[in-house]
């Protein structure tokens, strides 16, 4: 049993090693996954004050495991009082068509087997409409989802100080769609 099984690996594997060879000879470039990557760059508090955004930001720190991490917020800090922040928002929707195969992705298009599409959906969920929230056993509020993360995250500042602080997205303004025609094989910039 062992000396067919030697003998069976013997032919199949030579012949799943030729027909690699094969496959990467053909002049049609593959795609290439690359793991270790050029890594995004992590941007300091100083980075991001001096890049002016425009949108109200504090800062803080945190100690752990003997190291301090420093973080930018944006919106105001929940030690000093009930501030409201209103963030704008602005959604683009894309519209992808692959020339290779005709297959259309429309973001204000109906989604497959219901009437709203990609922008309506998110308008309507609760990253912009509010819902109730509760953090364990804390109720953090009726209101977006993000406001109820970032007053989780605070919970302390929040439920004893600043009672009525929130960070909220504005109304979304939904821009003219953006359409990029392209093929795996030769991409085309947006229109």
């Amino acid at each position: 049993m062992k000396f067919r099984t030697s003998i069976l690996l013997a032919l199949v594997v030579p012949g799943l090693m030729a027909s690699t060879a094969w496959a990467q000879s053909d002049k049609v470039a593959q795609p290439t996954i690359r793991r270790d990557g050029i890594r995004p760059r992590r941007f300091t508090v100083e980075d991001v004050q001096a890049a002016g955004t425009g949108l109200p930001t504090w800062t803080g720190s945190f100690t752990h495991a003997g190291k301090t991490y420093k973080y930018v917020m944006v919106g105001t800090d929940p030690a000093k009082g009930s501030i409201n922040t209103v963030v704008p928002v602005y959604i683009v929707p894309l519209k992808l068509a692959f020339a290779d195969s005709g297959t259309v992705f429309d973001a204000t298009a109906p989604m497959i087997g219901l009437t709203q599409s990609v922008v309506q959906a998110v308008q309507a969920s609760p990253i912009f409409q509010d819902a109730p929230f509760k953090a364990g056993k804390i109720n953090v509020g009726n209101t977006q989802y993000i406001d109820a993360f970032q007053r989780a995250n605070f919970c302390s500042s929040v439920t004893k100080v600043s009672p009525n602080y929130h960070v909220i997205l504005g109304q979304p303004v939904v821009l003219p769609v953006r359409g990029l025609i392209t093929s795996w094989r030769q991409p085309q910039p947006l229109l």
